[in-house]
């Protein structure tokens, strides 16, 4: 099977930008405290299963202890990285204006460091970039990118 492409010109390039932004700002628009509570219940089960986890610890000679110190850590670990840490690092809690969930400020406990995975922006212009994991180089308008979309 071929599939075959052809290059869009300005015009559609322009237009499908114009569709995302649309996007994001009813998107935007939608936020509120449904999913300011649901970070903050996930950041809560995530905190409780980490103090089980460590408090199972003490039970260990137990093999169901055991059991249960192992799900509860690796429970903590999974939301502490994929859902809490992954979605703030990426900004998507930044409208919460709350400083532990804001990307420029978030730290997690994980092999790359915090800052390989930070959205930047220009102050001066609001414009994004992404740094490139295997490169290190910025990508989007502060790399020389003329669009006003990142």
């Amino acid at each position: 099977m071929t599939t075959t492409h052809r290059e869009l010109d300005p015009v559609e390039i322009e237009q499908i930008g114009t569709e995302l932004d649309k996007l994001r700002t009813r998107v935007a628009g939608e936020l509120g405290a449904e999913d300011a509570d649901y970070i903050h219940n996930v950041v809560a089960v995530q905190r409780f299963c980490e103090i089980a986890g460590r408090v199972l610890l003490f039970a260990g000679w137990f093999p169901p202890a055991w059991a249960g110190e192992v799900a509860a850590l690796t429970l903590s670990k999974i939301l502490d990285n994929m859902e809490i840490g992954h979605n703030v690092m990426h900004g998507q809690y930044n409208w919460m204006k709350d400083p532990a969930l804001n990307s420029r400020t978030f730290e997690w406990d994980m092999v790359c460091p915090g800052e390989q995975w930070r959205r930047r922006c220009s102050s001066s212009t609001g414009s994004c970039c992404t740094t490139s994991k295997s490169t290190g180089s910025c990508r989007g308008a502060e790399a020389g990118v003329t669009s006003s979309r990142c």
